[in-house]
């Protein structure tokens, strides 16, 4: 990660590169998504999916890098690992401890979390549905679910119950997290999965079952309202709606024009 990309490798002529890393990846909308805002920004494009072995993102990142790439979105399960490798992180990725989009800056790796901003904004704005007051269930405690609970606590949600398989990695990102719930005044629990009792308005899928047609695992009657908020089933977090298809795709000029709409 110490060695930027050569001025004869930056320099390379043609559209501008990025790409989406994950393990699996075939799955992600991310390279049709950035494509079709670069056509209608009217920017040259080439936006490619890159499968990286499972203990080798770093190395996978510093051949990008090196090949001239200018950034790329993080899915599935690298998150983490990329907050680890940027050398500059943004507010929200330090909140999250986890990045969907790494952005290459001369000797700086730039890291960034736009999946609950973009989760956020797709169920205000694009479903019209208000969180205030409500009761949302997240399920999972990845990468995925690191990044939507901080933007998730300041939407004067009522209570936000996270469910795992693993339990202490649930109540590690409460803990985490706890600080803001109490300032936002939102009640944060853990539970597991089958004990559930109440029911809830929202649920929020942060697993990577759904990736092979699994439902979430959790029980269908706790979903008061047929509202379910999908990170991971048909959009994963890393095509979430906004920085997704504007910080690491869009160039300098149409990130500054587009980054009030930069999210998951």
């Amino acid at each position: 990660m110490n060695a930027p990309p050569s001025d004869a490798t930056a320099a390379r002529p043609g559209p501008a590169r990025y790409c989406v890393i994950g393990h699996p990846v075939a799955h992600s909308r991310s390279p049709w998504i950035h494509t079709r805002f670069a056509e209608l920004l009217g920017e040259a494009l080439a936006y490619d999916r890159e499968l990286a072995p499972l203990d080798g993102f770093a190395a996978t990142v510093q051949r990008l890098r090196a090949d001239g790439v200018a950034g790329c979105n993080v899915t599935v399960p690298f998150k983490f690992e990329a907050a680890a490798l940027a050398t500059r992180l943004t507010e929200r990725a330090r909140l999250a401890c986890a990045c969907n989009l790494l952005r290459f800056d001369g000797d700086a790796v730039v890291g960034d979390n736009t999946d609950g901003w973009g989760l956020v904004h797709d169920i205000t704005a694009g479903a019209g549905f208000d969180l205030a007051g409500r009761d949302l269930l997240l399920v999972g405690a990845g990468g995925a679910a690191a990044g939507v609970l901080g933007p998730l606590l300041g939407t004067g949600l009522r209570r936000i119950v996270i469910v795992n398989r693993s339990l202490d990695r649930a109540r590690r990102l409460a803990r985490h997290h706890a600080d803001l719930a109490a300032r936002q005044n939102v009640e944060l629990q853990v539970e597991n999965p089958q004990d559930l009792k109440a029911s809830f308005d929202v649920v929020v899928n942060a697993t990577a079952a759904s990736l092979n047609g699994a439902a979430p695992p959790v029980p269908n009657r706790r979903c008061a309202t047929a509202t379910a908020a999908r990170s991971s089933r048909n959009l994963d977090s890393s095509d979430s709606l906004a920085a997704t298809r504007t910080s690491a795709s869009a160039s300098s000029t149409s990130r500054r024009r587009l980054s009030s709409t930069a999210t998951a």
